[in-house]
This record gives structure tokens, sequence and C-alpha cells, in this order.
């Protein structure tokens, strides 16, 4: 099992993650030490940049571009060189597609999760969720204008199920810390995750 020094964020769409990693990696450049940001994938590799670039066309869950996830994040993990001068922090990874596709296309069966002993797991790892409530207030206050995301803002009850339902998927062999994000600003939920990375 190859073990990343790094955080890895995960959690549904609107649950903060890019946001928080951006400052984040603001607060650990000033405590001087050397952070890189990744985005769903932790190396570049022609299939995923192919993919990202097509992302904003999904309307709805689709099968033939979530097998076209899995096949890129498995080809990400055996293209991954281990730099240990860096601290990652990775925005989602291989539990998000793994979550996804046992959710929308497999009745939640949860064998595909197989797969993720096999990968790249990080020593630090969070899962941010919401209550429904504050999902909406989320959506009302940055309206959905990616395709998918609007499927889910059209999904509410569904949306909160499948954050249960990714919720109950985090691996107890791993350090995972759930933080529940309701009235939380984005300041104090980096300062809790800093504490998490430090201890």
């Amino acid at each position: 099992m190859t073990i990343i020094e790094g955080c890895l964020l995960e959690g549904v769409d609107y649950a903060g993650k890019t946001s928080i990693a951006k400052k984040l990696i603001e607060k650990l450049k000033k405590e001087n030490v050397r952070v890189k940001y990744n985005k769903d994938y932790i190396s570049d590799n022609y299939f995923s940049k192919k993919l990202i670039s097509k992302g904003d066309k999904l309307i709805a869950p689709d099968i033939s571009q979530d097998l076209f996830y899995i096949i890129t994040k498995i080809i990400d993990i055996n293209n991954y060189k281990i730099n240990k001068k860096e601290f990652i922090i990775q925005d989602r990874y291989l539990l998000s597609t793994l979550n996804h596709f046992s959710f929308f296309y497999l009745n939640k069966n949860r064998d595909i999760f197989k797969i993720y002993d096999k990968g790249i797991h990080f020593k630090k790892n969070i899962y941010l969720t919401s209550t429904l409530s504050t999902k909406i207030e989320r959506f009302k206050k940055n309206k959905p204008t990616d395709s998918f995301d609007i499927y889910l803002s059209n999904n509410l009850d569904m949306f909160q199920e499948y954050d249960n339902f990714c919720l109950s998927n985090v691996p107890k062999s791993e350090d995972w810390k759930i933080i529940q994000t309701d009235n939380l600003s984005i300041e104090s939920l980096v300062n809790i995750i800093i504490h998490f990375i430090k201890n």
C-alpha cells in the first residue's frame, strides 16, 4: 500500500472542499510548508485531461463517463511518483469515484470498493458533510452552473442520501476526521484541519 504524505479532502459536491483546500494551502505556505494542490488526480495524464475538459457536459449520472473516471484513476495510481519533499492537499480522489459509481449504478453494492484497498492512500483524511438545510442554503448562495450540480439541486433528498452513503464508506482502518460543516466558517474549518494534520 502506498501512503502519501498529505491530506485528502473528501465529501460530495458543495461540501466546500476546493475553497477549504485553497485557504489551507495559503496557511501552510505561511508556515513554510512545501505544499502541492491536486484536484481529482495526483498525476497528469492524457485521459484525465480529456475527461476534465468534457466534465461540464455531464447532465446526469452517465455510466460510460464514470467508467472512464475509474479507468483514469487506475492509470493515475500507476503513474504516480512519490515526492517526499511535498505535502499534498488532495481535493477528492478514488473514494469519491467509487462512491459515485456504487450509488448511482450498482444499487449501493460495495464490491467495487475492493479497488480502493489496492490504490494510493493518504496519511490524513477529512470527510466534509452537512445537513440537507445547509445544502439548500449553499445552492441558494452559489447557484449551480455545472450541469451535474444542477441535477443534484433538483434532487435534494437523493443528494442527502448520497452524502450519507459516502459517509458510511469512510474506511475505518485509516486516519479520518469527519467534520460537520454546518455553521462553520472556512477559517474555522481550516484551523480544525490544520490541528488534525499536526496531531
